[in-house]
């Protein structure tokens, strides 16, 4: 009641007063949006029950589908393309992951969640495997153009695994078929033998041939 009181005189007596406090109030109300950052894994297409592996595959579509080289002057491409990188440096990441899912990285000043992300990312494998896919070629760049990224070698990086799970996968198969060719080929020439052998047998048994009677020598005119 003497707040109500109060803010009547006030607004009576100091009427520029009460609009700046009110201004100011919806301001404040009106702000809050524009800080709100969008959810990590809305801006790579996923889940958050998504794995690593799905994180990587995210990241590797959308970061060619949007990149500056791939889509020369627009800027929605382009603002596109930090949006991604700067999600995966968070979610490919499984420490910083671990921090984003827990809300540190929204709640803590940005001093504490720099200085956690340095101590999460340091020595973690995820790290040093984005560095590695992102390693940027050293050819010399005209002046006003965004740098190129190894595309050959992020994709090795990317699929060498499956590449390699897949080489092994067709070795094998060409090695099982070799051999189902060589024990067919055997069982051919078993056969051949033993048709050979039998042919022979029934020839030695069926024509008849004696051994007791000398053979009539040939009579030779005088």
């Amino acid at each position: 009641m003497y707040s109500h009181i109060l803010r009547s005189v006030r607004s009576q007596c100091c009427p520029s007063m009460s609009i700046v406090s009110e201004n100011h109030h919806r301001l404040i109300h009106t702000s809050i949006p524009m800080y709100r950052k969008k959810n990590h894994y809305d801006v790579l297409e996923i889940t958050p029950k998504a794995t690593q592996q799905d994180i990587k595959n995210a990241y590797y579509k959308l970061s060619k589908m949007y990149h500056p080289d791939m889509n020369k002057d627009n800027v929605e491409a382009a603002e596109k393309f930090r949006e991604v990188s700067a999600s995966y440096e968070v979610l490919g990441n499984f420490k910083l992951r671990k921090l984003y899912d827990k809300g540190i990285l929204h709640t803590a000043s940005p001093q504490y969640a720099q200085q956690a992300a340095q101590e999460a990312a340091e020595d973690d494998p995820q790290t040093k495997f984005y560095k590695q896919r992102m390693r940027r070629t050293e050819t010399p760049q005209a002046p006003g153009e965004t740098p190129v990224y190894d595309f050959d070698e992020w994709t090795r990086n990317h699929y060498g695994s499956a590449f390699e799970r897949r080489m092994k996968a067709r070795m094998r198969h060409k090695w099982e078929m070799e051999k189902e060719e060589h024990k067919i080929n055997s069982l051919k020439m078993d056969k051949l033998i033993y048709w050979m052998m039998l042919t022979i047998g029934l020839i030695v048994l069926f024509v008849p041939t004696s051994y007791d009677e000398p053979k009539p020598l040939p009579k030779v005119d005088r």
